[in-house]
């Protein structure tokens, strides 16, 4: 949330996003509203959740049993109900603000606004690809690309697995039979291969995209560590 503000996203924006996506905490949909309007039941339920947790605390201890992710809660709660700020209990809001040294009242106050109109207004002003290459259409790079087609992109893609690649000729989008002829004369090349070993195959490998490619790259893999150097190099 602070991160958010912190980056000119109105707290409101950030909410929903948060509370909307898959694996969201009941109890960040329930606090936060109350922590945005100061209601002044917070500060009763910080009180009482460090007094629950306090007792979990003590059977933990008493059986050595690790839990460091309540450990981290109860120092959190102890902070945000227990401090004392010009000799009186501070709001949680008021801690947490001077914690993170983001005034987030100050931000949700602003007038909000349409979230969708903005992103119009980035599309608008941005350049438009004319042609966008494609490698990996496994369950997540197969939705990226057939929502690029819809959205009235011209892709061009390429997967190790046939049947996938017909499957997305038939929905009008272009393949080619090898990473390095998705690469020729594309402005935007997306990757979207399950590791770091199959990122270097079609990058570096037999027919590879690397040496023909002279556009903007994006690679959404889960790689780290040299290989990432590598391509970021």
């Amino acid at each position: 949330m602070y991160l958010g503000v912190r980056a000119g996203i109105h707290p409101s924006i950030i909410y929903d996003i948060i509370s909307n996506a898959a694996g969201s905490l009941r109890i960040f949909v329930e606090l936060v509203p109350k922590l945005l309007s100061e209601d002044p039941s917070l500060i009763n339920f910080l009180n009482s959740s460090k007094k629950n947790a306090s007792h979990v605390m003590d059977m933990v201890k008493a059986v050595t049993f690790p839990l460091p992710l309540l450990a981290v809660a109860y120092q959190q709660f102890i902070h945000g109900s227990s401090t004392v700020n010009g000799g009186g209990s501070a709001s949680p809001l008021k801690v947490w603000e001077e914690s993170f040294g983001v005034k987030i009242i100050d931000a949700a106050s602003q007038q909000i606004y349409d979230a969708s109109k903005l992103a119009d207004q980035l599309v608008m002003e941005s350049k438009t690809a004319k042609q966008i290459g494609f490698i990996g259409l496994g369950a997540m790079g197969f939705g990226m690309a057939s929502h690029l087609l819809k959205s009235g992109f011209s892709v061009v893609a390429y997967d190790v697995y046939k049947p996938t690649m017909a499957r997305f000729a038939d929905l009008g989008g272009s393949t080619k039979s090898s990473p390095e002829e998705v690469a020729k004369d594309v402005e935007i090349l997306i990757i979207m291969v399950a590791n770091e070993f199959q990122a270097d195959s079609v990058l570096y490998g037999n027919a590879g995209a690397v040496p023909v490619c002279h556009s903007i790259f994006y690679s959404f893999s889960w790689i780290y560590g040299p290989p990432q150097q590598k391509i970021r190099s």
